[in-house]
């Protein structure tokens, strides 16, 4: 499949490198702040409650200081990542290091949910990946965050239809 078939779920308006949360809840709304106003979302308040609702039963730290939370919301308009950078915070009490990269994942309520569990999988595979950890967090601007992304076919969807790789 060529490039020009597939179109990132992350783009710029939705990275930043510098959260300023100094904890979990912070950086979720801070992140939900962006899907709005990237027109992602249409309500703040009921996609972080999904999010938060779905953080309730696991906590989505994942370790390598990276957290996933996610959520399938009707509050979503149009399925994305939102990415953002700190300088590390407490997620959860078993996490071995503070978290510096997170992913918050919206997806819309009536995406298939192995749509949903494909773009968790292409984000687990690429942790595992050195070469992309490395790429993330030494991005120095967000249109690298996504051409990393890009590069490692992380929450990817293919144009044609909502089929997400």
């Amino acid at each position: 499949m060529t490039d020009t078939q597939w179109l990132d779920l992350a783009c710029e308006e939705i990275v930043t490198l510098n959260l300023k949360a100094e904890d979990k809840l912070s950086a979720i709304w801070e992140l939900a702040e962006l899907l709005y106003r990237a027109g992602k979302i249409r309500s703040k308040d009921d996609y972080v409650a999904d999010v938060l609702e779905r953080e309730a039963h696991v906590a989505t730290s994942v370790g390598r200081g990276v957290a996933i939370p996610h959520a399938r919301s009707a509050a979503v308009i149009e399925t994305a990542v939102a990415v953002g950078r700190t300088k590390g915070i407490h997620w959860a009490d078993d996490d071995e290091e503070p978290v510096k990269l997170v992913f918050l994942l919206a997806v819309p309520a009536t995406n298939p949910n192995s749509n949903y569990i494909g773009m968790l999988a292409s984000l687990a595979a690429a942790l595992l990946d050195d070469g992309f950890c490395q790429g993330m967090k030494s991005a120095a601007k967000g249109s690298e965050v996504v051409e990393c992304m890009r590069r490692y076919n992380v929450c990817a969807r293919n144009v044609g239809g909502e089929a997400v790789q």
